[in-house]
């Protein structure tokens, strides 16, 4: 893929750089990264630098920090650097001008961390999975997220099918894995799984169905890919994200191999594929409030 580039915009005074983010962050879907880690954890703590950690007005600091190397859009409605408060601090009133999830300190500068939880791209990089509480995350980001985001990892493969005994961490993670089609992210309308193996053929045009998702960042865009979606490099295993979205949407099976494996993620028993009162299709949002799953390949700008 190719992209223009303007290699003298960094020169540009930062008013400028700002405004022109600006602009451009009213026509796309920004996405948003966030170190997740448990602040009840002294090595994770440890492993976080203060300095990028995300406080609130007052000081507070919350469980998330902004990555070393962050791909974040970093400008508009992203990274605000300036030393007025650009939106709303409550994060179930977002006015229009995005939310404000508090701050931290870059290069001696106070910059503001906004995002617009109807419409953005949030991805939470828990730097220890399974301490990672979907509870906590819908509260730092409040009940207006929209877009839910993890980044696939390849260990996953064969989590709830496994006929092996489990280790107590695969069996964390399986849990995790299945409350996100419980009432833990009711309030999400996406959840995203992004798996940066999904590379686009080469000359093949993009997609053009209807409704396709798309985010932008700092250093590519993530688009969403529907399961055999010609243009698309399906050589790699097909038990990939894919193959995990499959899973959790088969609630009937997904329930039985959580009974099997002694698992309580708390997936609603009642919810029958066979009920004349519940409504399933595989990609569309369930009767009972579960976010609608997907998943996300990244395509560099260059």
């Amino acid at each position: 893929m190719t992209s223009p580039s303007f290699h003298k915009f960094p020169l540009l005074p930062t008013e400028i750089q700002q405004h022109i983010w600006w602009l451009a962050s009213q026509r796309t879907q920004p996405s948003h990264f966030f170190t997740y880690f448990d602040d009840g954890d002294s090595e994770q703590i440890q492993l976080v630098r203060a300095d990028r950690v995300i406080r609130d007005t007052d000081g507070c600091a919350w469980n998330l920090a902004v990555p070393e190397s962050d791909p974040s859009s970093t400008a508009g409605l992203s990274r605000t650097m300036t030393t007025t408060r650009p939106a709303t601090t409550d994060p179930h009133d977002d006015d229009g001008d995005g939310l404000l999830l508090g701050k931290y300190r870059a290069g001696g500068a106070t910059t503001y961390v906004t995002i617009r939880p109807e419409s953005d791209l949030v991805c939470v990089q828990p730097l220890n999975f399974d301490s990672l509480d979907w509870g906590v995350v819908v509260m730092n980001f409040g009940s207006k997220l929209r877009n839910l985001a993890i980044e696939y990892d390849e260990s996953w493969h064969g989590l709830f099918h496994s006929q092996v005994p489990y280790s107590e961490q695969e069996r964390a993670v399986s849990k995790l894995l299945a409350q996100i089609v419980s009432d833990e992210l009711h309030s999400v309308l996406h959840f995203w799984f992004i798996d940066y193996r999904l590379k686009r053929r080469p000359g093949r045009p993009e997609p053009t169905h209807c409704g396709r998702e798309e985010f932008w960042c700092s250093k590519g865009r993530f688009v969403q890919v529907l399961w055999g979606e010609p243009g698309w490099d399906w050589e790699f295993p097909s038990n990939g994200a894919h193959g995990l979205v499959r899973t959790l949407e088969d609630r009937e099976m997904l329930i039985q191999d959580l009974n099997e494996l002694d698992i309580d993620a708390g997936v609603d028993p009642e919810a029958d594929p066979d009920d004349d009162d519940y409504y399933w299709v595989p990609g569309l949002r369930l009767d009972y409030h579960v976010p609608i799953l997907g998943v996300l390949a990244f395509e560099p700008w260059c």
